[in-house]
């Protein structure tokens, strides 16, 4: 059943029973001044010390498993769902704006730029569609199979991969096909990463391939041969190109597309290439079968390796205030200290497995299920995601300036007046599309952001099937939400069906 379902219960405490929002409850989802999300403060501990609380703000149900990865932006988070429909969700109230259907599941994840949402579809087309009220500017049909591959968009340009092999450039205003790259020989699942003039994106050869290529014509500059398939979206930071395939997460220079080093997790060949890599403080995190790795960006050392995670990580991690975010197949979000890796927070019990990665904006944490929920959650920090990932808009982004919306819950479910002004939506990616980066010689310096088989995932349900959450009819989250614009990308599997 899709629809909104608040929560206000401690979901580490099912046998809670009373409907009724308490008022420390109430206190505690401040209001924070400046157009920002309020979310309760939690001490952060160990995994062997008990965790604190995790609080759910709210529910939002869709028809069907949510492979898609969420994207926030003027106070309204955006979403796509095995229904075949893209969601718009009021974050601070989780009643749906709009909604669009399309003609296949929706495993891309939504680019928000310049008030357009654009949203590839397994019916094999990339929808531009109005952000405030889902009409449709256009749609672009080329592609001969499912547009998996997450858009990003650059200086007025759509970059979009396809399960035809293809790597497309279109027109943002209009539509139209600027330039196609063809020299893939496996789908493109890998959402295209882009910065200084260049396009990085891995695909799903056997095995796979990392391209760097030219963001204005579509020429080639370098390949680099990985492993095994390329599943995941790259990352950059700096001179460094990072990237998982297989068991191995790779370091490539920017510029030659030679390996600086390389990382092999504990894992099964199979598995990293389903978690894109996320860099912030010199550390890179991914996701594995077995684990989350933190591993040193400049020279490839393992920091440290939290096990906990129940199943694979396809997740991707982002990072917010010192803290890692992911999610994980067989159910759960955990919450890991960047610094030490021990854990901070875990809700393993109400929220069913995950391939979506988690996007924080001002302390709170959105995430899809398998369950074919939408999840607001307290992130327990403050701040929003801010690792590599998130910045260049590949998976999970958000930045700009806009409307603060106040809700003051009273319990009741009314709420008061939104009086702020709305302000122009963000623009997009600005990163020059110029000819090709020098080699940079400095650090990497970027700002901050027990386990199953790893086999495949299975067929998701869509019926919700967690009973301990508490359904409060009519409870407004007495909060503010900082607008914001961007991406949020979605990872594939190595099914060759699956997301990129």
């Amino acid at each position: 059943m899709k629809g909104t379902r608040r929560i206000e219960n401690d979901v580490s405490t099912p046998e809670h029973s009373n409907n009724t929002p308490s008022t420390d409850r109430r206190d505690l989802l401040r209001v924070i001044g400046g157009g920002t999300i309020g979310a309760i403060g939690l001490t952060g501990t160990s995994a062997a010390q008990s965790t604190p609380d995790v609080d759910v703000l709210w529910e939002f149900e869709t028809g069907a498993h949510v492979r898609s990865s969420p994207t926030v932006s003027d106070g309204t988070v955006y979403v796509g769902s095995n229904d075949r429909t893209l969601y718009a969700v009021d974050a601070a109230t989780a009643e749906e704006a709009w909604s669009y259907e399309t003609d296949g599941e929706i495993h891309s994840s939504p680019t928000v730029a310049g008030g357009i949402v654009y949203v590839g579809s397994k019916d094999g087309t990339l929808y531009a569609l109005d952000a405030s009220s889902g009409e449709e500017e256009w749609r672009f049909t080329e592609p001969s199979k499912a547009v998996d591959s997450s858009p990003n968009v650059v200086g007025g340009t759509v970059y979009v991969g396809a399960n035809d092999d293809t790597l497309y450039a279109v027109n943002g205003e209009t539509g139209d096909r600027e330039w196609e790259f063809t020299d893939p020989e496996g789908p493109v699942h890998s959402s295209p990463t882009v910065v200084d003039g260049v396009v990085y994106i891995g695909t799903m050869d056997h095995p796979g391939t990392l391209y760097a290529i030219d963001a204005t014509t579509g020429d080639p500059i370098w390949e680099f041969e990985a492993i095994s398939s390329i599943n995941s979206s790259p990352t950059v930071v700096d001179d460094t190109v990072y990237v998982g395939t297989g068991a191995t997460l790779d370091a490539i220079n920017v510029r030659t597309g030679n390996e600086k080093w390389s990382y092999t997790t504990a894992s099964d060949e199979r598995v990293v290439g389903g978690s894109s890599p996320t860099v912030a403080d010199g550390t890179v995190c991914i996701g594995s079968a077995d684990a989350v790795y933190a591993i040193r960006s400049e020279t490839g050392e393992e920091e440290w390796v939290y096990n906990r995670p129940r199943g694979q990580v396809f997740s991707s991690p982002t990072i917010a205030n010192g803290t890692v975010f992911v999610g994980s197949w067989a159910g759960g979000v955990y919450a890991i200290d960047l610094a030490t890796g021990k854990e901070r927070w875990s809700l393993t019990e109400s929220i069913q497995g995950t391939h979506c990665s988690p996007t924080v904006v001002d302390g709170i944490v959105f995430i899809g299920s398998r369950s074919g929920s939408l999840y607001a959650l307290d992130a327990g920090v403050e701040g929003s995601s801010e690792g590599s990932r998130v910045r260049l808009r590949t998976l999970g982004h958000h930045g700009g300036q806009g409307q603060a919306i106040d809700i003051v819950s009273n319990g009741s479910g009314s709420s008061s007046e939104n009086t702020s002004e709305a302000t122009a939506p963000p623009e997009e990616n600005t990163s020059e599309t110029t000819a090709p980066p020098e080699e940079n010689t400095s650090e990497t310096t970027a700002p901050p952001e027990e386990n199953p088989e790893a086999t495949a995932p299975p067929e998701e349900s869509s019926e919700t099937t967690d009973d301990s959450i508490l359904t409060v009819p009519g409870f407004g989250i007495g909060t503010a939400l900082a607008a914001l614009g961007g991406t949020a990308g979605y990872l594939s599997t190595r099914n060759p069906d699956r997301e990129g």
